[in-house]
């Protein structure tokens, strides 16, 4: 996962490093995002942000949620 996320901020450097902008457009949630497609594409393993209120197919909570104490 960290390797996920150290490549996702080394694509977006070039536009992090743009001198004279304020907002560089690398926000959190797109950046989580990356990491998880990235993270999936290489492991298999599939890393799911939910949230409550989601906006995204995919982010809905599983059925399950949440999970049962065992």
């Amino acid at each position: 996962m960290l390797q996920s996320e150290r490549e996702v901020v080394f694509d977006a450097q070039p536009a992090i490093d743009k001198q004279g902008i304020g907002f560089k457009g690398f926000i959190q949630s797109q950046f989580v995002r990356k990491v998880e497609e990235n993270f999936s594409c290489k492991t298999g393993i599939r890393v799911k942000c939910m949230m409550p209120n989601y906006r995204i197919t995919g982010d809905e909570p599983d059925e399950e949620w949440p999970p049962r104490s065992v």
